[in-house]
């Protein structure tokens, strides 16, 4: 006689998100939103790339550093500031100044301070160093990782879909960011 196995549901996956402000509360039910209306397709053209977050903060935290470049910055006040995680942002931050985006002051007073000019502080630079692999498809990776029935000419478009976003993202600035902001 075969037994039968009885499949009990899973438990729910842990929260891998720390505890989560109203703000970003507010924020995942817009993206959530925004998807949705994607996928209805009620608008037409929405561009959307998509970035890790690490990549994210690293620019939030370029910008907030932008705008009090009269003082050095603490990483818990930029945490607080865009109810980021502040391990996370130490991590960040840790990137951008080995890079030298950043200059760390160590001490009872110290804080970062921007290590370079925003108006010469390209976009595309950043990511190159927040997205080492920059992989926008496995056609990226690996030769043993590539899938050998995607035509050639997939691989092509992608690489050249990136290289113009790079291309693009090289030809703003941390300024240009700053200046937006302000209008």
């Amino acid at each position: 006689m075969m037994a039968v196995a009885a499949f009990a549901p899973s438990p729910p996956a842990p929260r891998i998100w720390p505890q989560a402000g109203p703000r970003r509360a507010l924020a995942r039910a817009i993206d959530r939103l925004a998807r949705a209306v994607l996928l209805c397709g009620r608008i037409e053209e929405a561009p959307c790339m998509r970035l890790t977050s690490f990549s994210d903060y690293a620019l939030r935290l370029l910008i907030y550093a932008a705008r009090h470049p009269d003082r050095l910055v603490t990483i818990e006040e930029a945490a607080a500031a865009y109810d980021i995680s502040r391990s996370h942002l130490t991590k960040v931050a840790n990137v951008l100044t080995r890079a030298g985006f950043l200059n760390s002051v160590r001490g009872r007073s110290g804080g970062l301070e921007l290590g370079r000019d925003p108006a010469v502080l390209p976009l595309g630079e950043v990511l190159r160093v927040t997205e080492p692999d920059m992989a926008a498809a496995e056609c990226f990776g690996p030769e043993e990782i590539r899938d050998p029935n995607r035509p050639g000419a997939l691989d092509a478009a992608i690489r050249d879909a990136l290289a113009a976003f790079l291309q693009v993202m090289d030809h703003r600035t941390l300024a240009d960011l700053l200046a937006e902001e302000q209008e």
